[in-house]
Parts: C-alpha cells; sequence; structure tokens
C-alpha cells in the first residue's frame, strides 16, 4: 500500500452463515470498472458463526482463498484473528443469536469496533451486515457515525 492510498477495511456483521464476506468481497472486487478491494477483512459473529467462518472460509473449503485465486487479488489480510466473537454483559462468547432482550451488549461491540477502524484518518470503511433469521444484532450505517472519506 502506498503512503496515499488509504488502508481500506470491509467489516462484515453476520450470524450462523459466513458467505456474506465471500458474496461481498466479489461484487466489490470482482465486477465493473470500480473495483473496492479491501487491504483487510474483519468478521463480528457469534461462536458458532465464527467456527463456520473459519472452517468454510479459510480451511476446509477455503472459500476465501479460492476467490482470491480464481480472481487474481493482490493479498487481503483476513485470518482466524480477524474474526471476531460476540460476547454477553459477562463477557461470555455467544454461541447463536441473541433474544431481543439481549441485544444491546452485541449491538455495543459492533459500534465500538466500527468506530476504531474509523478513528483513524487513514482508513476507508465498508460495512456489510449479514440479514437474516441468523443475525439478530443489527448494526446499520445509519448506527455507525463514521466520517466522510
Amino acid at each position: 500500500m502506498s503512503p496515499d492510498t488509504p488502508r481500506r477495511i470491509l467489516l462484515a456483521v453476520t450470524g450462523l452463515t459466513p458467505q456474506i464476506v465471500t458474496e461481498t468481497l466479489y461484487a466489490l472486487a470482482c465486477r465493473g470498472a470500480d473495483t473496492w478491494i479491501p487491504h483487510e477483512i474483519h468478521l463480528i459473529t457469534t461462536a458458532t458463526g465464527a467456527n463456520n467462518a473459519r472452517l468454510n472460509l479459510l480451511a476446509g473449503e477455503r472459500w476465501f482463498h479460492r476467490l482470491c485465486e480464481d480472481y487474481a487479488l493482490p493479498s487481503i489480510a483476513f485470518t482466524p484473528e480477524h474474526i471476531h466473537v460476540l460476547r454477553d454483559a459477562e463477557g461470555r462468547p455467544l454461541a447463536k443469536s441473541c433474544e431481543p432482550h439481549e441485544y444491546f451488549q452485541p449491538h455495543k461491540t459492533n459500534i465500538n469496533k466500527a468506530f476504531a477502524y474509523t478513528l483513524s484518518k487513514r482508513s476507508a470503511e465498508n460495512y456489510v451486515i449479514g440479514r437474516g433469521k441468523d443475525n439478530s444484532f443489527p448494526l446499520t450505517p445509519e448506527q455507525i457515525a463514521s466520517r466522510h472519506h
């Protein structure tokens, strides 16, 4: 990355199914002339979702690596350390989606992680939120008070 290029971060929030990462990367980096290729990807999910992501995206079928190889994408940092597990108020990993009355702590985690990335003046972020029955911790763009890039 040149000194003039902002660090591009894709922050994905998912439930049990991690394919939103590869689908979004494909849409951003492989379609059209106006591509946006992240330098790194971070995934926020449940403990079960993290295990699914490690097994399906990084190991086993290696869907993330296969996509990067198939489309000759440059090196993108996405390792098990880039997968962040949501925790409850007591710090225990959430195994699955939470009930509506339990939204606060996971929601706070999402917001704090998003803010951490937007603090750098040398970064450009892109957010994707997986929605569905496995994902009960919403984080909408309106709730991320990020600066303009």
